[in-house]
C-alpha cells in the first residue's frame, strides 16, 4: 500500500467513525413538538390531545414569557412544567426526550429540573400544573 492509499483509507475510516458517533448521539435528540400557547389570567391552557402519540414531552412557546416551557406527561398522568432558562447564566435550554441541556456552558438537567451536571447549581424553575377535564392548566403566578 503506498502513502496516498494509506492516507485515503485512514481518512475514510475516521469519517465513518465520526459519522457513527454523531448519529448515535442524536438518537435522544428527537424533535419535540412546539405549540404556540396563550397566557390568560396568569395561566396557560393546553389541550390533552396536543401531545403527539409517540411522545410525553411538549414545548410551549408564548409571547408573554422570554423562554419556552417544557410540559412533561408522566406515566401516572401527572404533569411537570419547567421553564427553559438555565439557572447558571440565564441562557435558553435545549430539551430532548430524556434530558435538558444548556449549550452555552454545558449544564445538564433531568426531566424533573434537577441539576445533573454543572456549572448550574440550582434546579430549574417549575410551574404548578392542574388537570381540568381534557385541559392542562399551567399556573404562572
Amino acid at each position: 500500500m503506498d502513502r496516498r492509499d494509506f492516507i485515503r483509507k485512514s481518512c475514510f475510516a475516521c469519517m465513518a467513525i465520526g459519522a457513527g458517533a454523531a448519529v448515535s448521539s442524536l438518537q435522544s435528540c428527537s424533535t419535540l413538538s412546539v405549540i404556540k400557547a396563550y397566557e390568560q389570567d396568569g395561566k396557560i391552557e393546553v389541550d390533552l390531545l396536543s401531545f403527539p402519540k409517540d411522545s410525553n414531552v411538549l414545548l410551549l412557546r408564548t409571547s408573554k414569557l422570554e423562554y419556552d416551557i417544557l410540559l412533561i406527561r408522566k406515566p401516572d398522568n401527572a404533569f411537570t412544567a419547567l421553564y427553559m432558562q438555565c439557572t447558571h447564566n440565564a441562557n435558553p435550554l435545549s430539551p430532548t426526550t430524556s434530558r435538558i441541556l444548556c449549550s452555552s456552558h454545558g449544564a445538564e438537567f433531568d426531566m424533573e429540573g434537577n441539576v445533573k451536571a454543572g456549572p448550574a447549581k440550582e434546579k430549574l424553575r417549575s410551574f404548578p400544573v392542574k388537570l381540568a377535564g381534557d385541559k392542562i392548566l399551567i399556573l404562572l403566578a
